[in-house]
């Protein structure tokens, strides 16, 4: 930064060179200015690559009179032999407890990332009262393992759009896909609200923690003052049909497969958690003496023949005059496998079609996910994660004590057995929600996602 440029930028305020050219930061002409809400005096030190070392100094309170920039002997210490300070002191009290070294270079780091990313450039944050320091740094996006997209979008007439979106396999803080224009932050894209009200897919992408990156638009599109959005023009309009044309739908595919993934994952732990609940409710009820009816019940009509032989009266007499001489021992019942395992499937229909909540296979119960009723209770997190809820465990509680009480019932051919069957199933929907109501805090826990 030679004299002219220095005493440019500090003495006419609103009007740096830079001012009105949107592919250059400080386009508005004030940044320089920001230090007064902060601090009562910035100084400035320059050393240039003709061989000047220059400083100028700024109070707070000065808006005219100000001395031009001073030659001075030492040059800045930098790997290079050209660089430029800017030293803020005399802080106000309330900015006080914000003056960290690593806040102040995280801040960097996220908002100027692409210009960091340039070579033959450092930035270093110093504290000199703590003899502190930070060299910031750009974000290596190189070392976070996931799937890449990677492409250049170009407008006509324009300079092409860089991007660089990556679907980590975790979720990686502040490192949402962001718009830079000419390596400086404008905002994330799940905020960028002019783009997200043609976005083919909004928040189902743009929401995702595990997508990261950047698209750097450079001088095509150009910022609002405000720098949280993008200017209306044609050039725009032009992008975003891109970006929804061949940027969205390759995200969508590898958003569409980590949360299947994820998904599985997540509903094989409630599988076995629910099948894990069912199996302490049955063994809790057997002490009940309810089900002791309900088993006694069970042994009465299990042990009747399914087709009874055509017998005399004679050989009947005869057969029970000798049961009573000399009894025999009672064949053990066989018992009708028990539904204690629990399975979730993607599909159930009927022989029509129609969709069915759930099924006993052998042993095992086989609850649909994709019925209407269980998707309706099933909600997801940003992260894609289904979330538990107490709706989705009362659903599940009734849905399992039904099938396996109905897989009972059939054994029963009276009136008192089928009534001890329902108050059974009943008995068993019950416990079970209270059991599963209690996991859902372990259910819903977060946990490192990742990408198989």
């Amino acid at each position: 930064m030679d004299v002219s440029q220095l005493t440019r930028i500090v003495q006419n305020v609103g009007d740096s060179q830079k001012r009105g050219q949107s592919f250059l930061n400080g386009q508005f002409g004030f940044g320089v200015h920001a230090f007064r809400a902060a601090a009562n005096r910035l100084t400035v030190r320059t050393s240039t690559s003709s061989g000047q070392h220059l400083s100028l100094s700024l109070l707070r309170s000065q808006s005219d009179d100000i001395e031009p920039p001073q030659l001075i002997e030492s040059s800045l210490e930098t790997d290079v032999g050209t660089g430029t300070e800017f030293q803020l002191s005399s802080f106000e009290n309330t900015w006080l407890d914000g003056l960290d070294t690593d806040k102040i270079a995280l801040e960097i780091e996220q908002h100027f990332d692409r210009i960091l990313s340039r070579s033959g450039l450092k930035v270093t944050v110093h504290d000199a009262a703590l003899q502190r320091q930070r060299v910031c740094q750009p974000f290596d996006y190189e070392s976070v393992d996931g799937f890449e997209l990677s492409r250049t979008l170009q407008l006509k007439n324009s300079e092409p759009i860089s991007v660089l979106i990556k679907l980590a396999s975790h979720s990686v803080a502040g490192r949402q896909v962001c718009i830079f224009a000419n390596g400086r932050r404008i905002c994330e894209m799940a905020q960028l609200r002019s783009y997200l009200r043609q976005s083919p897919f909004r928040g189902y992408i743009w929401n995702n923690p595990q997508l990261i990156g950047y698209i750097e638009v450079g001088r095509a599109l150009q910022p609002v003052i405000t720098r949280d959005e993008l200017v209306r023009t044609a050039a725009r309009d032009t992008a975003y049909k891109l970006f929804a044309k061949e940027i969205e739908p390759e995200l969508k595919k590898l958003v569409d497969q980590v949360n299947r993934a994820k998904f599985d994952q997540n509903m094989n732990k409630l599988q076995n958690v629910l099948g894990k609940c069912f199996q302490n409710t049955l063994r809790a009820q057997r002490v009940k003496p309810k089900v002791e009816e309900l088993d006694a019940l069970d042994s009465k009509f299990q042990a009747k023949p399914a087709v009874e032989s055509s017998t005399s009266s004679s050989e009947s007499e005869s057969s029970s005059e000798s049961d009573k001489k000399e009894p025999e021992t009672k064949p053990k019942k066989e018992e009708t496998p028990p539904t204690n395992v629990i399975h979730f499937v993607n599909s159930i229909t009927d022989p029509q079609g129609s969709a069915l909540r759930a099924i006993v296979v052998g042993d095992s119960i086989h609850i649909n996910m994709s019925h209407p009723d269980f998707v309706s209770r099933t909600s997801f997190s940003r992260e894609g994660k289904p979330v538990f809820t107490e709706r989705l465990c009362s659903y599940l509680s009734y849905v399992v004590g039904a099938m396996h009480m109905n897989h009972l019932v059939k054994r029963f051919s009276d009136e008192q057995g089928v009534k001890s069957a329902i108050d059974g199933m009943l008995d068993t929907t019950a416990g079970l929600e209270l059991r599963l109501r209690k996991q859902i805090k372990d259910l819903t826990e977060p946990s490192p996602d990742q990408i198989n």
